[in-house]
This record gives structure tokens, sequence and C-alpha cells, in this order.
């Protein structure tokens, strides 16, 4: 997937595909998971831990852990919990500049100006789903499908052209 870029009145609002990551989605105790991993999980909703292990709340029990191809992660199950590997079925965008929250608010229903860093949840994009993190004031990371990708990178260069 190529960068898009767009100037707009105060700045370039930029969409770039990231890297490829590891991704495991981990369902059960906090603590449990926590000790397996050696890592602490957030247990405050939609709050994300950033770091060389990025760990998502997405539930009471539900968080999505991101970790460079350099720290592999391996899927287990367990009676406190288990982790799975998502790792091929999600891709992830940054979208940053001065106006990345304008390009998001054009097709999310969640009013964006409210949102602190470092918070996180599912929502849509248009009609796709996605993971949203807010990593700066001025830059957003979005998980979405791989099969929604194509979708959500095309609605995003259209919100673009519309700031222009």
């Amino acid at each position: 997937m190529p960068d898009i870029m767009a100037q707009t009145d105060h700045a370039p609002v930029r969409v770039t595909p990231l890297p490829r990551v590891n991704r495991l989605l981990l369902r059960g105790d906090p603590t449990a998971l926590g000790a397996v991993l050696d890592l602490s999980l957030p247990t405050k909703p939609c709050t994300a831990q950033p770091g060389e292990r990025t760990v998502l709340w997405l539930g009471p029990d539900e968080w999505l852990l991101l970790a460079s191809e350099h720290h592999p992660l391996a899927p287990w199950e367990s009676d406190s919990g288990a982790a799975f590997d998502v790792t091929h079925r999600q891709v992830a965008l940054l979208i940053e500049g001065v106006r990345a929250a304008d390009v998001l608010a054009a097709a999310c229903p969640l009013d964006l100006a409210t949102l602190p860093v470092d918070f996180c949840t599912r929502t849509v994009f248009g009609k796709a789903e996605i993971i949203l993190l807010r990593q700066k004031e001025t830059s957003f990371h979005i998980e979405t499908s791989r099969s929604f990708a194509p979708y959500v990178q095309e609605l995003l260069a259209e919100s673009i052209r519309g700031l222009a």
C-alpha cells in the first residue's frame, strides 16, 4: 500500500502503511496473562500501554498485543486465558498531521477531538470495523482487517482530498 499525502491549509496529512508486526489477541485474567507474557496489561477501559510491545485494552477480558517481528509471539491456551495469533488477519495504518482527526471524522462516528492520547477502541470507519489508537495529538494508529484495507485507504484518501 502506498503512502497517501495531501497538503491542507495548516500542514500535510499523511497516511502510511505500518510495517508488519506480530499480533496476539489475548483473552482471560489480566494477572495470569501478564505473568505468562512478562508484562502488565492495562485494566482501565479504552487505554493502551505503548512500548516495544504495545497492549490495547479491547474489553474487560480482551487485549490486543502488538510486537515487532524481533519479539516473536506464540499462541497458547490455559485455564486462566489464551492467546490467539491474528498477525495475518490485520494490517495497520498511521494517520498523522494536524488535521488527522478531521480526516478520520469524515467516516468515524466518534468525537475524536475529545479522545486523549493512548485512547483505543473498536469503532467503524465508513463500513469497515477498525481498532483506533490515538498515539499523539496529531497521530492515529488504525488496525483493520486485511480485506478492508484497500477500502479504508481509499476512504482516507477521499477524506484528505476533501480537506485540500
